[in-house]
């Protein structure tokens, strides 16, 4: 850290030159990408080494009711079993519309669907199968959580209510190091029992531990840190399994765009803050490192580089790197990462696969499909 309290920006770590092309990586994950035909969802996946995207799953009316202006998201469950889709309400005061499906063979069985949760509202998976709508915005509404079971082959729906906001005292000075002014889910617990949820501060840590929350009877349980061991540990790639760690990054969360920090629960100050251009996300690998995306400049072109940090925050290895005026790290799973790159107008879309056991790395450029969702998928 600078004398001037101003983080020092992390000199680009030594690049391991990666071997290009279109390889063939022994059990690697898939990509998913996401093709509007009318009011069908089309699943178009690539494994490394295959030549080209192919449509693994048709999803028959899964956009149905949808104006073609009409902005929506869809989104894989982490195990690759589950579609959520979820559409913003196309005239003013309606509801949002959430519809998931399980898929199976070559398509996708709806197993549940609502338009009465609000609108402009959130939603994320926070396991395999579950699924927490919240509300959309920085501060509280009074809305509580929605949790959406989906194991089953009928949805159970439980409303949680939130721990209400500790307030000061009338006349009691306001610490602002202290004051909480929400809670956001992070995570479920590995058996499914629990969410947990972080406190938002204006201070740092942004993010603290904060509640867990039994999904079945709403009882909240105030915690100290996040547990990395038995039934009950939380499953997120921003929590360290080795020291329990949380991993914050990029804007709105840290007091820079392009600062990445490990917090220990309870800490001051950062175990470590690494700092680059302009950082989004960030996620734990198994050994305790760190792996992210970071940007030279945005809005783009720019110069993407995909890298990794040791569990102490040093920088590791430049993993890939490409020009771009849309990319981005798809996610890290058994091992590989996922990730894509695309320009404004080129209509191709590069594909990358990256072993992170020796940085061995695959990469296709397939023609963008017409009606192609934003999102991109990774899953087993």
């Amino acid at each position: 850290m600078a004398s001037s309290g101003r983080p020092v920006i992390t000199p680009p770590p030594s690049v391991v030159p990666p071997v290009l092309g279109n390889l063939e990586l022994r059990g690697s994950p898939e990509l998913v990408l996401f093709q509007r035909q009318g009011d069908d969802l089309n699943l178009l996946g690539w494994r490394a080494g295959e030549s080209e995207l192919g449509t693994r799953q048709v999803i028959p009316a899964a956009l149905r009711g949808l104006t073609d202006q009409q902005d929506y998201l869809s989104q894989l469950s982490p195990d690759g079993s589950i579609l959520l889709v979820h559409a913003r309400p196309a005239t003013h005061g309606a509801q949002d519309i959430f519809r998931a499906f399980r898929l199976d063979g070559t398509g996708g069985r709806e197993i549940w669907e609502s338009t009465a949760l609000g609108s402009g509202v959130a939603a994320d998976f926070t396991g395999a199968k579950r699924v927490v709508v919240t509300s959309g915005g920085v501060l509280p509404t009074g809305r509580g959580w929605t949790i959406v079971d989906l194991s089953a082959d009928e949805a159970v729906v439980h409303e949680l209510d939130v721990p209400a906001i500790p307030r000061p005292s009338p006349g009691t000075s306001i610490d602002v190091n202290t004051l909480t002014f929400n809670y956001v889910p992070l995570a479920g617990s590995a058996d499914g029992s629990w969410v947990y949820a972080m406190s938002v501060h204006a201070s740092e840590p942004v993010y603290r531990p904060a509640y867990r929350i039994a999904i079945e009877t709403g009882e909240a349980q105030p915690i100290t840190d996040f547990p990395t061991t038995g039934p009950s540990r939380v499953v997120s790639p921003l929590v360290d399994p080795i020291s329990g760690r949380l991993l914050l990054a990029g804007p709105r969360v840290t007091s820079g765009s392009g600062l990445l920090e490990a917090w220990s629960a309870g800490a001051k100050t950062p175990d470590f803050k690494a700092a680059f251009n302009n950082v989004f996300s960030a996620v734990w690998l198994d050994d305790g490192g760190v792996i992210t995306a970071d940007y030279d400049r945005l809005p783009g072109p720019f110069t993407l580089r995909i890298l990794t940090l040791t569990a102490t925050g040093k920088p590791a290895a430049t993993l890939f790197t490409a020009q771009g005026t849309n990319a981005a790290l798809v996610g890290v799973l058994r091992g590989f990462a996922g990730v894509y790159v695309a320009s404004t107008n080129s209509g191709m879309r590069t594909l990358v696969v990256i072993r992170l056991a020796d940085g061995a790395t695959s990469t296709v450029q397939v023609p963008e499909p017409s009606g192609l969702n934003f999102n991109v998928g990774f899953r087993p």
